[in-house]
């Protein structure tokens, strides 16, 4: 056998390892994104039972909570306290559901639990107290998830009054966002 033969069969040998290497390594990294988005999904479930652990602890969470969710109350109908408090609470809220925003953004959230959850986010953001928070806290999230939010703020608003049999809708501007 020449040295020419040798080369050529270590030359394929060697190209058969790089693709080895290549196939193993694409295995690893799709294993990598699976337990990825596991665990951004275990850790959104952790936040969201810690938030509604720590509100049924707190008799004064669970009644303001309970005021501007169940009974869909105006936040201006609570004590200054009682503002504060749910103020910090809705706003935590808030920037837990921004993160989830950014999660899905960069392929850890699947999109069907997002879609889910902005259209969850916006109906929430309806109610009167979650409203007045929203439209203060909104510029300090980012453009996307705030778009993201008015789009399904303005398709529930329009499909209300759709079936309210309201011919008044709900002034957009070009991005879809509801005017403050």
């Amino acid at each position: 056998m020449s040295w020419d033969a040798l080369a050529a069969i270590a030359e394929t040998i060697g190209a058969a390892a790089v693709v080895f290497s290549m196939l193993v390594l694409a295995h690893q990294i799709r294993e990598s994104n699976r337990i990825s988005k596991a665990e951004a999904i275990r850790a959104r479930g952790e936040r969201m039972v810690d938030v509604w652990w720590r509100t049924a602890e707190s008799d004064r969470l669970s009644a303001l909570v309970h005021h501007a969710f169940f009974e869909e109350r105006p936040l201006e109908e609570l004590s200054p306290s009682d503002q504060s408090a749910f103020h910090s609470l809705a706003r935590s809220l808030m920037m837990m559901w921004e993160s989830e925003y950014l999660e899905n953004r960069h392929g850890a959230l699947d999109d069907e639990v997002w879609d889910h959850r902005v259209d969850s986010i916006g109906a929430m953001t309806l109610k009167p107290a979650y409203d007045t928070i929203w439209r203060d806290v909104r510029p300090i999230f980012i453009a996307g998830f705030v778009d993201e939010v008015e789009r399904v703020r303005a398709s529930l608003l329009a499909a209300s009054s759709v079936g309210s049999g309201r011919s008044d809708s709900v002034e957009t501007d070009s991005a879809g966002r509801t005017p403050a």
